[in-house]
């Protein structure tokens, strides 16, 4: 817990992109509207045999890990995110973060699944699936000890204001 008092010191988010517009993504934005996005997006990029044209762009050696480490730690974000969203679970405690960790473990290797099984040109990689539970693991500790803290202090604002979401 000290490295997550250190980090939301070292790094309050509202100095990285404003209050008002953190306030306003965490009020208005539809629960549930961010993960059906990154998991459409994941899928597609996942499924693709080639969703960029890669000859096109540059890549240094293991880039591709990199991009996957990126996808899932963001789809563990926006998981908490709704999480703490939709209120059914208050705070995201450590089985709430566990449990999003697990589904982004699970889906990682459904899409590693499906890209064997459909003949795409893609294949699955035992290498792919650590760098997405790694990028999960990341994200899962980014939102508990950066962002959760700031996403709690808003939405307790709100509903001493008598406010909803």
């Amino acid at each position: 817990m000290l490295f997550c008092r250190i980090g939301v010191e070292m790094l309050p988010l509202h100095n990285i992109f404003g209050q008002m517009f953190i306030d306003k993504i965490i009020r208005k934005v539809p629960a549930g509207l961010m993960t059906m996005a990154i998991v459409v997006t994941i899928a597609y990029v996942s499924l693709d045999g080639d969703p960029f044209d890669a000859s096109m762009i540059p890549l240094f050696e293991g880039a591709d890990k990199v991009i996957h480490a990126i996808m899932y730690f963001t789809l563990v974000a926006v998981l908490l995110f709704d999480a703490v969203k939709f209120r059914k679970c208050g705070k995201a405690g450590k089985a709430v973060t566990l449990a999003s960790v697990v589904v982004a473990f699970a889906y990682s290797a459904l899409m590693e699944y499906l890209q064997d099984q459909m003949g795409l040109g893609r294949t699955a990689s035992v290498a792919d699936l650590v760098a997405n539970l790694a990028g999960a693991c990341l994200g899962a500790l980014f939102m508990k000890c950066l962002f959760l803290p700031k996403m709690y202090a808003i939405l307790s604002t709100e509903d001493k204001n008598g406010n909803k979401s």
